[in-house]
């Protein structure tokens, strides 16, 4: 028996900053994937904000994470593009 397989590529570029402010979606991206990277422990870099306690785990740049939701494979990617 043949298995169909569709694949769909979609690139998604998120970008830290939005002209001058800081991009919420980014930051939503960086929550979720906090968690995900800490349960699998891959290589992770450690941030805290300025007077806070709260530490955020977030992908070193060029790592990668393969999440799965709702059945689908998601490969997150952290690239460092210097414009």
């Amino acid at each position: 028996m043949y298995k169909h397989v569709i694949i769909v590529y979609c690139y998604y570029g998120i970008t830290e900053i939005d002209g001058v402010n800081t991009n919420e979606l980014y930051n939503a991206v960086q929550l979720y994937l906090s968690s995900a990277a800490s349960n699998i422990g891959n290589r992770l870099s450690l941030t805290g904000g300025l007077n806070s306690s709260a530490i955020t785990f977030a992908l070193s740049n060029n790592d990668r994470l393969v999440d799965v939701y709702d059945g689908v494979a998601v490969l997150w990617v952290s690239v460092d593009i210097h414009v």
